[in-house]
């Protein structure tokens, strides 16, 4: 469902820091989809890892608007986002044993906290029983 003139690309990180980083990644929305203000649907297919995304759309200038910072995954199900025209996402996608690290013990100190996550769908099969 990518645009076609969108682009991805994904680097395997160095040997050194292969424990700790799965990949690092670059999408690349166009410019336009042909219709003004039409967004761009990408569909996201669940990978079992957690990514830490930096996007932000090139101004017409070459500078960044709107820059954001997100936290994404673990997610057991695809995800089809609308993405604005003229959108860059650089990611760094961890690896499966930092997951196994990173993960459970924030959301099992979250999950005592903060009552059970366990309904919510986006954890649902990331949580050990």
């Amino acid at each position: 469902m990518t645009n076609p003139s969108s682009s991805y690309r994904e680097v395997a990180p160095p040997s050194a820091i292969a424990h700790l980083i799965g990949a690092f990644w670059h999408f690349s929305a166009p410019d336009f989809t042909g219709e003004s203000n039409s967004l761009i649907q990408h569909l996201v297919l669940p990978d079992g890892c957690m990514d830490i995304i930096f996007q932000y759309q090139r101004s017409s200038n070459g500078g960044m608007n709107n820059p954001q910072l997100t936290f994404y995954g673990s997610t057991d199900r695809f995800n089809l986002f609308a993405i604005k025209p003229s959108t860059e996402f650089v990611g760094i996608r961890d690896s499966d044993r930092l997951h196994c690290v990173t993960v459970y013990p924030p959301v099992r100190f979250l999950q005592d906290k903060a009552g059970s996550l366990r309904n919510n769908a986006n954890y649902s099969s990331t949580l050990p029983r």
